[in-house]
This record gives structure tokens, sequence and C-alpha cells, in this order.
């Protein structure tokens, strides 16, 4: 876990702050979907709804590191560029997001 951790902010701050900023727009948006997900199951199953509403909070919190860092690559969260990112950063937020399920993945193993 460290590793990955150290390897996913390190390396792209070595390459500069968009490179870490599009990194965090992308875990990010996992992040977002990950909980949207977990949501949706406690809402259709209406159970815990303290724990939705806490899930909803984090949620926000994170939507929010999203946005922020939009905000730093673009200096608006509503850019266009934001919406469509160029080849690279599709890339690396392809492999942002294929790391972040299988950090996933492999923390249902533990």
């Amino acid at each position: 876990w460290r590793a990955a951790a150290l390897s996913l902010g390190f390396f792209p701050a070595l390459a500069g702050p968009r490179c870490l900023y599009w990194t965090v727009a992308s875990v990010e948006t996992f992040v977002e979907e990950h909980y949207q997900a977990q949501i949706m199951r406690l809402r259709e199953e209406k159970v815990l709804p303290e724990m939705t509403v806490l899930l909803e909070r984090l949620c926000a919190e994170e939507v929010e590191h999203k946005n922020e860092a939009v905000e730093a690559l673009f200096g608006s969260r509503d850019a266009p560029e934001a919406l469509s990112p160029g080849v690279v950063a599709r890339a690396w937020g392809s492999i942002v997001g294929v790391g972040s399920v299988a950090a996933v993945e492999a923390s249902k193993l533990v």
C-alpha cells in the first residue's frame, strides 16, 4: 500500500503540477463513483441511514477535492477542457482508475 500510495503522489509530482492535479482528479473521480455505488445500494436496501448520510458527506468532500484539482488545472471548475482531456490525460486517468479498482479488490481480500 505504501509503495503504491508513494508512487501515485511522488512520480506525478516529479512530472509537474499538471500531472499531480490530473492524478488527484482521477483518483477523486474513482472515489466519488465508488462512494455513489455504496450510497445507492444502502438507499435501495433501505438500511443504515446514518451510514448513508456519512458516506454522502465524505463523497461531497472527495468531489470538492476533485473540483479543486480541476480548478488548479484550468482556472475554472467548469472549463470545457476538463470535460474533454487530451490523450495523455485520458491514458493517465485510465491507469489511475485501473490501479484504484485493483486496490479496492485487494482490500476485499484482507
